[in-house]
Parts: C-alpha cells; sequence; structure tokens
C-alpha cells in the first residue's frame, strides 16, 4: 500500500498528507545537513509545514471521533514542550520576518578524569574551521594547551 493510500484511509486525509510531506522533508532535511543552502532552504519549508499540520488537524476536527477530547490535552502538552514553543516561534519568524539563521557548531570534550566527570577540556569549532588550524584551549586551570 502505498503512502498516498494510507493517507486516503486516514479520517484525516489532508492532516495525515502534511504529516508525512513533513516527515519526508525532515529526511531530506538531514541529507542536506552539509549543504548549507538545501540546509536552509529544507528547514525553512519544513518547520511550517510541521506547524500546518495541526491547524489542518483542527479544520477538519468533525472528522475524527473523540477529537474535542485529546486535542486539548494535545495542545496543553505541546504548550509544556521546549522544542514545540520552539516549532511555533520559528514557524513565525520563517513566515512574518526572515529565515532562520544557521548556527551549526560541534563541541569536542576531552574528560581529564572520566570517573569522576573531571573536565580535561572544551572547545567548539563553526562550520568552516580547517581541521588543521591551532586552537587554543585552557585544560581545567592545568595551563595545558592543545593544538587541533
Amino acid at each position: 500500500m502505498t503512502g498516498e493510500e494510507i493517507a486516503q484511509e486516514c479520517p484525516m486525509p489532508g492532516a495525515h498528507r502534511r504529516l508525512m510531506d513533513g516527515h519526508a522533508q525532515w529526511h531530506r532535511l538531514h541529507e542536506d545537513y552539509f549543504d548549507p543552502h538545501g540546509f536552509r532552504i529544507m528547514l525553512n519549508a519544513l518547520v511550517p509545514n510541521l506547524r500546518n499540520v495541526t491547524w489542518l488537524l483542527q479544520k477538519q476536527k468533525k472528522e475524527l471521533a473523540g477529537f474535542d477530547q485529546w486535542y486539548p490535552r494535545f495542545q496543553q502538552q505541546s504548550g509544556n514542550s521546549e522544542i514545540m514553543r520552539w516549532v511555533v516561534k520559528s514557524r513565525n519568524r520563517i513566515t512574518k520576518e526572515a529565515d532562520l539563521e544557521l548556527h551549526s557548531e560541534l563541541q569536542i570534550v576531552w574528560q581529564q578524569n572520566w570517573l569522576q566527570r573531571v573536565l580535561g577540556a572544551s572547545a567548539k569549532f563553526r562550520p568552516g574551521c580547517q581541521s588543521r588550524k591551532s586552537s587554543t584551549m585552557s585544560s581545567a586551570g592545568t595551563g595545558r594547551r592543545a593544538a587541533l
């Protein structure tokens, strides 16, 4: 059975199809992670699309038995979720202001003593940082330095 056939069997096929679109966009976003332009395009398409799923649910609520019982709980749980609040805020920014800014970074942490969780050193690197570039890091008060 195809995804479209599954969506048509759902009591809310429009919302179901949009959710499946979001799933496909999520995978495409992952594939484009190392292509900043492609990643930005997919991120700015995915976030509003995911937010639109809830609007489609509300519009089609007559089609789903028990909607008025479970949807308010879903809204409350979503309002308590840091991730869901980020989605709403991000959707508003994408739709009304500008693209989301890309802020990926790699963080490397060296443990001085793994059993006691003593931090040895930590460094963050922005995209485009050269792998052989030297970086000076303090090492938890020891004065040691590391070159990367």
